[in-house]
């Protein structure tokens, strides 16, 4: 999204016209995220308060098949990602002219750990507590 001056400070801005952007663009833009995967939807009706107080508490451990392991938790994205979604939706109404958020937009709170340098041929995975979720194991190539 691009907003004017005054809210550089609440918003992520790219230096890609229209977000368009390869790979290696995203590095050397020092960009985090290059590509996303997405899980399976998750069923979240019958049991909301249940998914709320898990997005916000659960713990995180990424580990890398050389022993490198980081922790984190969905707290430390101010204070979970629906907190920070609800302080994205309050920022765009308080610019009226501005775009909101339409059906399928993809939002990206925040990272859960410190962001580690990565490198072809190393594999990643991810342990999760507190959350029903499995975690996952990326191989880059």
């Amino acid at each position: 999204m691009h907003r004017d001056s005054n809210s550089l400070h609440a918003t992520v801005q790219s230096i890609f016209p229209n977000w368009r952007f390869a790979a290696a663009d995203s590095v050397a833009g020092y960009g985090l995220h290059g590509a996303y995967f997405i899980g399976e939807k998750q069923p979240i009706s019958d049991r909301r308060r249940e998914w709320r107080d898990a997005l916000s508490s659960f713990a995180i451990e990424l580990s890398n098949g050389d022993g490198a392991v980081l922790n984190g938790c969905g707290g430390a994205v101010l204070g979970g990602p629906l907190e920070a979604l609800r302080h994205l939706l309050r920022v765009l109404e308080s610019f009226p002219a501005g775009d909101s958020l339409r059906p399928g937009e993809l939002v990206t709170p925040g990272t859960l750990t410190d962001a580690p340098a990565i490198a072809a041929r190393e594999t990643w995975s991810t342990t999760l507590k507190g959350i029903a979720l499995e975690g996952l194991r990326l191989e880059l190539r």
